[in-house]
């Protein structure tokens, strides 16, 4: 069984041009929920677009055996990122299968007026409740206490739950300003509300900070909501009842730490050790990704996923595939 075609999946492209262009609907969406810019909106679609082409989608597709059934796929998604479950709605369209799609509150206007501006009929449908009757499959996202309920409620049915997670950063001390201000597009963009955003930097002994400090206070403000100044104004006064030696910052607060664990919203982990590798393999279940100089992704890029990245390292396509083919 056939999904939508690539080609015509293609042009998503186009209809993120549209969107981007649409003032009146991404200031309804910033009305819904204030840390949805529109310019981060934007940045949302600007960071999916490589994904649409025809020769891409069919290249990921190729990988994969076409499906023996079509099935009912459940997608609950989440509302941290504008648009963050369109990943999955690509996998269930292109494997070809039906979306059965519960939105976030936190989003519920961006993906609609994508599938209503898409110049052909795809099969999605929207519901305010997601029962668990009638699924064949289910992809979902959410918090780890939300995980825990999801699998639970929906303990009968063949799935993927996700769960919290943060990514890190290693940095050695010799980053140029360049490499740095990328490292603070990675740590703030999307208010680090991403399970890709750099929470934790792991960094040498006798690492000095003010460099990344003096990078951060490059980040614009423009780029954060005004609530975030709140939670950072609450967070700076959190960190003069506990002084260290730390550079203190206009857009964030940092942190010495010893262990390797996210850090809550407005803050960010330095973590200081002479083991990385052991640290990583400790927190590998919570890790997304690991940027830096010598590693896979590089500073600058965590926000931009490739198609064929799958979060949580769970290949959706493969899971799919199995489940129509069994």
């Amino acid at each position: 069984m056939k999904g939508i075609l690539p080609e015509s999946l293609a042009q998503i492209s186009a209809v993120f041009d549209r969107l981007e262009s649409d003032d009146k609907l991404l200031k309804a969406v910033q009305n819904a929920n204030e840390w949805f810019l529109p310019d981060l909106v934007r940045q949302a679609f600007r960071a999916m677009r490589p994904w649409f082409t025809a020769k891409r989608l069919q290249a990921f597709a190729d990988k994969y055996p076409p499906a023996k059934k079509q099935l009912q796929v459940g997608i609950i998604m989440a509302g941290n990122l504008p648009l963050v479950g369109l990943h999955d709605l690509l996998c269930v369209l292109l494997s070809g299968h039906t979306a059965v799609v519960k939105l976030s509150s936190k989003d519920k206007l961006l993906l609609p007026a994508l599938v209503k501006e898409f110049p052909e009929t795809l099969p999605v449908h929207f519901v305010d409740h997601l029962a668990p009757k009638g699924l064949d499959y289910l992809l979902a996202t959410g918090s780890d206490n939300t995980a825990r309920y999801l699998e639970h409620s929906y303990a009968g049915l063949e799935r993927i739950v996700r769960h919290n997670r943060f990514s890190v950063a290693i940095v050695t001390g010799r980053e140029t300003a360049v490499e740095l201000d990328g490292l603070t597009h990675d740590i703030l963009q999307f208010h680090g509300m991403g399970c890709r955003s750099v929470s934790a930097v792991l960094v040498p002994e006798g690492y000095d900070s003010r460099p990344l400090a003096a990078a951060l206070d490059r980040y614009p403000a423009s780029a954060l909501a005004p609530a975030w100044q709140q939670i950072q104004s609450w967070e700076s006064s959190l960190a003069q009842m506990q002084p260290d030696s730390l550079p203190r910052t206009q857009s964030l607060t940092l942190r010495s730490e010893t262990a390797l664990v996210p850090a809550r919203i407005g803050v960010l982990h330095l973590v200081h050790s002479p083991a990385n590798a052991k640290l990583l393999q400790a927190a590998q279940a919570q890790i997304q990704c690991v940027v830096g100089s010598d590693q896979t992704i590089a500073f600058g890029q965590s926000q931009f996923p490739e198609l064929e990245e799958f979060a949580d390292g769970v290949d959706v396509m493969a899971a799919l595939a199995a489940q129509a083919n069994s």
